[in-house]
């Protein structure tokens, strides 16, 4: 069992990983708005690496790890790392060939794929053919992203996080290859679409080395491996449909965007890789790591597990909240820095900012909902959030029918961040009644009053400092030079630190504000 200090070094591995990766992932953004824009060839290529992308948060990162993990924790646990061999074989023979199968299903039938993302399409032949094209090549993507998970889970299940969460890196360094490769030869999009392949076999690659170094190994297949693995495969089913809940969202948001004006799909997309920025370097992280954890203490101690329920969610909603702010009060500044060119024009900037603040109003229950699922999985119950997550849906598309007339792309949004947050309380109580983990919420409370006091003093001093910096900074900066400090990326040189500075105080001064967390010690 991980002990405290234990989970905030690997969760702050992880999270350290990520936030390169989410780093590489801007980088590769902005050469995308370079090469491509926001227009009806980039809302081509979003729709058709919008499958692959959504099947790898299902046989990647979200639902196999979950139904996985728990498994090869309690069996290595038991027996060591070499009694897996056998489970991992049935493993990857099950799973891989499902995988296979749907790749082969998604490329044989490419345009009513395309078609279920973006029925918008529909009006245009020739954007469906030309998306279907594309999605055939990514389409085995998915095969290598789904495989270096389950050796990821292996991996996990003896607190080695270091090259699963170097794996974005890796993905991310090679897409931002692939695009300046497409930018310097004008080359099509084709090439790029390969070289989005040639990452994921380098992943698979490098995990099947760690995997053998990890002293694991394949091996012969006994009866009770494939009890195992047939018990895994029940979890892998609802897993999928719980750990899906945002990507359906986001595939419901998807459709009705697709008969909205074009480069609304795109839009959406970008704004959607920033919210992804907050979530992925601390809930991610810290979701992957608690995983593992969790599983040990549904086993031995259940009677820590309020306490565990409350820490967690303490510690997201005092991480997610500031942030929440200072990213909504930069989300113009972000895509008018960052994206705007030929291609992406100011206007596009400021509608991809409002779509940015409205999702970050929702940052918070996304990032608790990743904490949640944790618990179930550890109770090995996926049946319970699978049908909070369809109810989430159903009620996600509902609300997009009454918000999208009223506020277009923004509604979407919205709709979706109301539909998680039921979700959060719909996981809450099931927790509370189902498997009677007591909710201490007077105490919960307490600690929101407390810590959004403290959140609200920084963010003002934040606030406060940075209007004395920027008039300082127009004062001093000849006028011909003012567009270079305030409207491009030369901004960042000056708020970072700012930022850097809040935060540190931010942390160092919690215990004055009585602010106590358990996971920081």
């Amino acid at each position: 069992m991980l002990s405290r200090k234990n989970i905030l070094e690997k969760t702050t591995i992880i999270g350290g990983m990520t936030a390169v990766s989410r780093i590489l992932g801007m980088a590769r953004e902005m050469l995308m708005t370079r090469y491509l824009g926001a227009n009806e060839l980039s809302d081509i290529f979003i729709t058709a690496f919008a499958v692959p992308s959504a099947l790898r948060k299902i046989f990647a990162e979200g639902a196999l790890a979950a139904a996985c993990v728990p498994q090869i924790v309690q069996t290595v646990h038991e027996k060591g790392p070499k009694s897996i061999g056998g489970m991992m074989t049935v493993a990857f023979i099950v799973f891989q060939s499902i995988v296979t199968i749907l790749c082969g299903l998604i490329m044989s039938n490419a345009e009513f794929v395309i078609l279920l993302r973006a029925p918008g399409f529909a009006t245009d032949p020739l954007k469906i053919a030309r998306s279907a094209q594309l999605l055939r090549v990514l389409a085995p993507y998915i095969f290598f992203l789904s495989s270096s998970s389950l050796l990821a889970g292996a991996l996990h299940s003896v607190a080695r996080f270091w090259v699963p969460a170097f794996g974005p890196i890796l993905l991310n360094l090679v897409f931002i290859a692939s695009i300046l490769v497409c930018i310097v030869f004008n080359s099509s999009i084709i090439v790029l679409c390969v070289g989005i392949l040639c990452s994921g076999f380098l992943l698979l690659l490098m995990h099947l080395i760690a995997y053998f170094y990890a002293d694991f190994s394949f091996g012969r297949i006994t009866h009770a491996d494939l009890l195992r693995v047939g018990n895994m495969l029940l979890k892998f089913f609802f897993s999928a449909i719980a750990m899906s809940a945002v990507e359906v969202k986001l595939i419901i948001d998807s459709n009705f965007a697709s008969y909205l004006p074009t480069s609304t799909i795109s839009l959406i997309y970008y704004a959607e890789r920033f919210m992804g920025i907050p979530l992925g370097i601390f809930a991610s992280a810290f979701s992957t790591v608690l995983l593992t954890h969790l599983a040990r203490v549904c086993k031995t101690a259940p009677c820590r597990l309020p306490f565990y329920l409350l820490e967690s969610i303490k510690l997201v909603y005092w991480v997610t909240i500031p942030i929440m702010f200072v990213m909504m009060f930069f989300a113009h500044d972000i895509f008018i820095t960052l994206f705007v060119s030929d291609k992406f024009s100011m206007a596009q900037a400021y509608q991809s900012g409002l779509i940015l603040r409205v999702y970050l109003l929702g940052l918070f229950f996304y990032s608790a909902n990743k904490i949640l699922l944790n618990f179930f999985f550890g109770f090995q119950a996926t049946w319970i959030p699978s049908l909070i997550a369809i109810s989430s849906a159903v009620l996600n598309y509902g609300l997009n029918f009454f918000l999208v007339s009223w506020w277009q792309a923004p509604g979407l949004i919205l709709a979706s961040n109301i539909a998680t947050a039921i979700e959060t309380f719909a996981m809450t109580f099931c927790l509370y009644y189902v498997f009677k983990v007591s909710l201490a919420y007077k105490r919960f409370a307490l600690f929101v009053l407390y810590s959004s006091a403290h959140i609200a003093v920084h963010i003002g001093l934040f606030l406060a400092l940075y209007k004395v910096a920027r008039h300082a900074l127009f004062i001093v900066v000849p006028e011909i030079n003012h567009e270079l400090v305030f409207k491009t990326a030369f901004l960042w040189c000056w708020v970072t630190p700012l930022v850097v500075a809040t935060t540190i105080l931010f942390v160092k001064t919690r215990s004055l504000a009585k602010v106590e967390l358990y996971f920081l010690g």
